[in-house]
């Protein structure tokens, strides 16, 4: 008979989820650094500081949003009547309107995931272009850096070193692939 786990935390009694904690308060704690949620900021609290704090910055260093972020790192502020990325929304008000609908917010800094909103490093460009800003600061998902990656690049030259005297079921069960 299996053992569930249950969430750490007093009186939930909801199954684990991971970290400890059911998946309510494991992605209170992944958001905000709180699972309990008492954390959570005063009405408006987010607006304000957009508008006093990130649009009145002129530095050149990555200013961090403090507030929701996504899974991915972005920052999350309420727009127009909908949740959208912090960044987009320094884009619009910083350069305007996008020029057409598939261009994105991109940084020039390369931490977009990590919450920066420094006006100053973003900019409306096409899907390719930021994808090619991704290639060049490193945070493109490619070879190591994608979450499925098996192989290291020196798997890849031992494996092409010992292929031609293996077979490759050989190869791949020595290396789990």
């Amino acid at each position: 008979m299996a053992i569930t786990k249950i969430c750490v935390f007093d009186g939930c009694g909801k199954r684990h989820y991971g970290q400890g904690w059911c998946q309510k308060h494991y992605w209170r704690w992944k958001r905000s650094g709180d699972a309990a949620g008492t954390g959570l900021t005063q009405k408006g609290e987010a607006q304000d500081y957009f508008s006093n704090v990130v649009m009145a910055y002129e530095g050149d260093e990555c200013l961090t949003w403090p507030y929701t972020i996504t899974v991915y790192g972005y920052g999350q502020i309420a727009y127009q009547g909908r949740v959208v990325g912090t960044h987009r929304r320094v884009c619009i008000e910083a350069n305007g309107e996008p020029p057409s609908p598939i261009h994105e917010a991109s940084h020039s800094c390369g931490n977009g995931a990590h919450g920066c909103v420094t006006k100053r490093h973003l900019s409306w460009k096409t899907p390719k272009g930021n994808h090619a800003d991704k290639l060049v600061h490193g945070t493109a998902p490619r070879g190591t850096n994608n979450g499925h990656a098996k192989l290291t690049p020196e798997d890849v030259r031992e494996i092409r070193l010992i292929l031609p005297h293996m077979m490759q079921k050989d190869v791949a069960e020595i290396y789990g692939v």
